[in-house]
């Protein structure tokens, strides 16, 4: 199934009629209004071939792939919202929209109930198109704009949104709730971001899919982290512990005091010389993290029980006498002793509170880990310096901890509710790489829609349920990448998503919509799966297939020749002066010398040399231009010697057969 055709009747500012969006499909689709009731025609598309954006051997197909183009403030992402509006539950957080959508599924074409009865006109025959079943379909929307596009008047609008805003405002929501650090400060709001901005990168990049599909490995240089800091973090907690359990809330009172004494004993074991330095402070600094730990983990742990009162008589140990079971041991085996003895029992529900072999699989790795470090440099009294595999390690299973406190609560139609997510007691930061914008770019893309798949759509941790489609709104998610990889950004994401999805109970296809105002991605896509939008006077609009401003061709078309469109370059562009300059440089950087004059080979008008060419591509403001300069001046300059001397024999050895050829004549 893909979706293939939308029909805007209305929108609230964008267009002042209504407009048709083709998208590249089997057919494209025209619309008309015919009193109470919308008829639809339709063409082959002479463009389409079947399957042909399905690259890989994923179970997860990429039925169709499209893009939207057209300058920064047209109305990209306000078509991208139209498409949401769709599929989320809180229609009134995005501007008011009345459209209808088609859907190709093999033979047969469908539409969402858009309140239309809606007909397929064909030769002498007309019929009503059935609906789709809508709550197999789902957009997964996501921007790299940090635009601060949030309507205060609804909360949790779309839950497929995995755009930087909405992970920024999730990573941040329990920052008050986190405690100080070393120096007695609140970790600052940046500093939280990249906490988790880093772990969710190392997640990915320590997963099955990255591991086991050598694609990633072949399209991204994405250099490896080698070590970092995992920081223990615990939440601030009401001693009153108001709706844990009762018997439960006893005990964590009790092995905080012994916390606390254990604590106190920090200097029973230090060791000095005869000068009185301390000769074992890594050591001592293992002893105060290792407490810091257990009270980090009870802490996630009352987080959890805190949230809803439903079992604040229900727990128990399963021992006949918790002191007399407990008085004598220390604060790590009252942890241990905690999470294997304790019950809850409501009604006819008996369950063990939590699975304690993944607890003490997580507790003892961390532990003896921390206890091999030897440089008090690396450790201190709640972070640790660790390579790559032991911190991949631990956060393996931190998480596998964390997806059995999730069921704490009970689910509802299979579904974990929100309310039962809570997050965990370690951050982590990178010490040894720093990536580029661009790399960055791109890592934050896969790795958030890694963690959003883990932690929404998996059978452990499903928040949200099944579908059988998803539909890829990518709103110029090729922003910071440097012009190559612009240029492989569709190869890159049909040759990757497919893989996130495969180890879902049930596999979804995928279709991609992205938008973009450069056309250095468009030599990927047919022409007619390219939506062109163009300003007209206040309102934007849809370049048909006729319209001679729209570009002729794209698949497959020169890099170069799409960067001199008209579409994208308007004449209100720039001021005069700078248009002249600009235009000049891009006659200098084409022209070839060795060639003659002619239509496509025009001499400047100017003096240029390397520098000066340069120099001017370092002033020019706007990002789109200057990028296109760039390419143009590489093109130019950026070929080794070697190569321009074999480009040079080659031109020399064409004109040596084409005078051979004439002597033969």
């Amino acid at each position: 199934m893909r979706l293939a055709s939308i029909y805007i009747h209305y929108h609230q500012y964008l267009f002042n009629e209504p407009q048709t969006l083709n998208f590249g499909g089997e057919y494209l689709y025209y619309f008309k209004m015919v009193r109470n009731h919308i008829k639809v025609t339709r063409v082959k598309n002479q463009q389409f071939i079947p399957n042909f954006f399905n690259v890989t051997s994923a179970l997860s197909k990429v039925e169709l792939l499209s893009a939207i183009v057209g300058q920064n403030g047209i109305g990209k992402s306000s078509i991208l919202d139209c498409i949401r509006s769709i599929f989320i539950g809180n229609v009134g957080a995005l501007p008011d929209v009345h459209i209808t959508v088609i859907f190709e599924e093999e033979e047969e074409i469908k539409v969402i109930d858009s309140g239309y009865v809606v007909y397929l006109s064909e030769g002498n025959q007309i019929k009503r198109l059935k609906f789709v079943e809508k709550n197999y379909i789902q957009t997964i929307y996501y921007s790299p704009h940090f635009d601060l596009k949030y309507n205060f008047n609804f909360s949790d609008v779309d839950a497929y949104n995995i755009s930087s805003d909405t992970y920024i405002e999730k990573d941040l929501e329990d920052l008050d709730k986190k405690d100080s650090n070393e120096s007695g400060f609140r970790y600052h709001p940046v500093e939280e971001l990249v906490f988790k901005n880093s772990m969710r990168q190392i997640s990915f990049l320590s997963s099955n899919i990255y591991r086991e599909n050598n694609i990633f490995y072949k399209l991204l240089s994405i250099p490896r982290y080698e070590s970092g800091i995992l920081f223990f973090r615990e939440y601030k907690i009401d001693e009153q512990y108001w709706n844990v359990p009762r018997v439960f809330g006893y005990f964590f009172r009790k092995l905080f005091k012994k916390i606390d004494e254990e604590n106190d004993g920090w200097v029973n074991i230090r060791k000095f010389n005869e000068n009185h330095d301390v000769l074992n402070q890594a050591e001592i600094w293992c002893y105060l993290l290792e407490r810091k730990i257990i009270s980090c983990f009870c802490s996630v742990i009352i987080e959890q029980m805190n949230k809803q009162n439903i079992y604040l008589e229900e727990g128990f140990f399963n021992v006949e006498d918790l002191d007399a079971s407990t008085n004598n041991i220390g604060s790590l085996d009252l942890l241990y002793f905690l999470l294997e003895h304790s019950y809850i029992d409501k009604g006819h529900q008996k369950f063990k509170v939590f699975k304690h072999e993944n607890a003490f699989e997580l507790i003892n790795y961390i532990l003896e880990t921390i206890r091999k470090v030897d440089d008090e440099y690396k450790i201190s009294k709640s972070s640790i310096q660790l390579n790559f595999e032991q911190i991949s390690e631990i956060l393996k299973l931190h998480r596998s901890v964390l997806l059995d406190l999730f069921n704490y609560y009970p689910s509802q139609d299979g579904l974990l509710r929100k309310s039962s997510y809570v997050d965990g007691f370690i951050g982590f930061r990178p010490t040894d790489k720093f990536l580029s914008s661009g790399e960055n770019a791109l890592l934050n893309f896969y790795s958030k829609l890694y963690d959003f798949v883990n932690t929404n759509l998996l059978e452990e941790s499903k928040f949200l349920g099944d579908k059988k489609q998803y539909i890829f709104l990518l709103d110029e998610a090729d922003l910071g990448y440097h012009p190559t990889w612009k240029k492989k950004f569709v190869y890159s994401i049909i040759n990757t998503l497919p893989y996130f999805f495969q180890n879902l109970r049930i596999v979804p296809n995928l279709q991609i919509i992205f938008t973009t105002h450069d056309p250095l991605t468009l030599s990927d896509v047919p022409n007619n799966s390219v939506v062109y939008l163009k300003k007209e006077g206040k309102f934007s609009k849809i370049l048909k297939s006729d319209d001679l401003n729209r570009p002729k061709n794209t698949f497959g078309a020169n890099v170069h020749e799409l960067l001199a469109d008209s579409f994208f370059i308007e004449d209100g562009l720039l001021g005069e002066f700078a248009k002249e300059k600009i235009q000049d440089l891009v006659l200098y950087l084409t022209y070839n010398e060795n060639l003659r004059e002619t239509e496509e080979n025009i001499k400047y008008t100017g003096v240029w040399d390397k520098q000066s060419a340069s120099n001017l591509i370092q002033i020019v403001g706007e990002p789109i231009i200057k990028e296109r300069l760039q390419s143009l001046f590489d093109r130019k300059f950026l070929t080794s010697e070697k190569e321009s001397l074999e480009l040079r024999i080659k031109e020399l050895q064409q004109k040596l057969d084409e005078l051979n050829e004439k002597d033969i004549n």
